[in-house]
């Protein structure tokens, strides 16, 4: 039994299996430099809290240091939620986000602290967004206080690297609007796990959030 607002999914994606796998290989070999003599890469997931503009810092300060012990490429999964989806989605749509997490951590340290908020910038991404039929609080949130405080919207079009297992495939445990591609309309439900950003999740379906109403 199915209905255009509500997408059933019974399991995992093709996607998540074949990136997953690709992932384990890279935990093995990791587990093996250590002096490790694993047969089987261990499925590890790191979740981080949501808190606003704090959940976002704790989110890279936590993975900076786990590349610094040279643990992060232990981590299979990498969930967020709210704030810390913040700076997920900062790491996930840059080419070169994960390859030296210092730096990231200073561009989000300089962006804090000395860029400033773009009015302008801010009420276009608005009314580009309330043109569209999905249009929601979300995405008031999104471009005003989000992005007040963070300095950055990003577009999240599809994770970098996770699809060849060279970064933690992600779970976004957030909303946002509906995104196309090759003229067919899609949800990022169908590349990240979790409580998709096209819908809030509830036993095995989503609904996109236009249709959900919360109490």
């Amino acid at each position: 039994m199915g209905s255009s607002d509500i997408h059933i999914r019974s399991g995992i994606s093709e996607e998540e299996k074949a990136a997953v796998k690709k992932r384990k290989e890279l935990v093995l070999t990791t587990l093996r430099n250590l002096g490790l003599n694993a047969n089987k890469a261990p499925v590890v997931s790191v979740l981080v809290s949501g808190g606003g503009l704090r959940a976002a810092i704790a989110c890279q300060g936590i993975l900076s240091e786990l590349s610094n012990v040279e643990l992060l490429d232990l981590v299979t999964y990498l969930a967020g939620v709210s704030g810390s989806t913040w700076c997920m989605s900062s790491l996930y749509t840059k080419s070169d986000g994960w390859q030296n997490l210092q730096k990231a951590e200073n561009e989000l340290r300089r962006r804090l602290q000395k860029d400033k908020w773009n009015f302008s910038h801010a009420l276009t991404g608005l009314c580009m967004a309330a043109k569209r039929d999905d249009y929601s609080l979300t995405d008031f949130w999104s471009y005003t206080l989000v992005y007040f405080l963070t300095k950055e919207v990003s577009s999240l079009s599809g994770p970098r690297g996770s699809e060849t297992g060279t970064v933690p495939y992600p779970i976004f445990a957030a909303v946002d609007h509906y995104f196309k591609r090759k003229g067919k309309e899609k949800t990022l439900s169908e590349h990240v796990p979790g409580i998709s950003p096209g819908g809030v999740l509830g036993w095995g379906g989503t609904i996109s959030t236009s249709k959900a109403c919360f109490d």
